[in-house]
C-alpha cells in the first residue's frame, strides 16, 4: 500500500511513497479526494496519468456534512456566515442538523415581528453560536476549517 508523504498546495503536487520504495510526484488534479499526509492509497499508472484510490483504512475527507454517531462535522466558515447573515431564520441550525431548533428560530422571528423582545433574544443566541464556532478547534483528520459539533442541545457545542 502506498503512503502520502507530503502535500504541496503551492505547486499542486503530492509526494507518494510507493510500495517498492520509490517516490512518485503526482499532480493534485489526479485526486478525486483531499489527500492527507500519512494516508494510505492505491496508486495505478496509466501511461502518463495516475489513478489514485483511497484505501479502506485511509482517513475520509469531505467538505460536506459527515454524520458520525452523536456528532456532525461541518464547515466553520459556512456556519458562521449562515449564522451572521441568516441567523434570524435559523439557517445555521438547519445546516448543523438541528431542524427543531431551526424552526424555533423561525418562530421567534415571526413572533419578533409583533413583539421586539424575541428578536433581541435571538440576536444573543446567534452571537453565542458565532463565538462558539470561532473558538472550536479544527478537526485534524479533515481539511482546514472543518469542526465537529454535538448533535443535541440548543447552542453549538464543539468537540474539543
Amino acid at each position: 500500500m502506498a503512503k502520502i508523504l507530503a502535500v504541496n498546495l503551492q505547486n499542486s503536487d503530492v509526494t507518494i511513497g510507493m510500495d517498492d520504495g520509490s517516490v512518485a510526484h503526482v499532480p493534485l488534479k489526479e485526486f478525486d479526494f483531499v489527500p492527507e499526509v500519512n494516508s494510505s492509497v492505491e496508486v495505478f499508472k496509466d501511461g502518463d496519468n495516475f489513478i489514485i484510490n483511497r484505501s479502506s483504512n485511509a482517513v475520509v475527507s469531505s467538505t460536506s456534512n459527515t454524520n458520525t454517531g452523536n456528532t456532525v462535522v461541518i464547515s466553520r466558515v459556512t456556519y458562521v456566515l449562515l449564522a451572521w447573515f441568516l441567523g434570524c431564520f435559523g439557517a445555521h441550525k438547519f445546516y448543523e442538523g438541528k431542524v427543531g431548533v431551526g424552526f424555533a428560530f423561525i418562530a421567534m422571528f415571526i413572533l419578533g415581528c409583533v413583539l421586539f423582545i424575541p428578536v433581541l433574544v435571538e440576536i444573543v443566541f446567534i452571537f453565542i453560536d458565532v463565538i462558539e464556532a470561532l473558538k472550536a478547534k479544527t478537526v485534524e483528520s479533515m481539511p482546514p476549517g472543518m469542526m465537529e459539533v454535538k448533535k443535541g442541545g440548543f447552542f453549538l457545542t464543539a468537540i474539543k
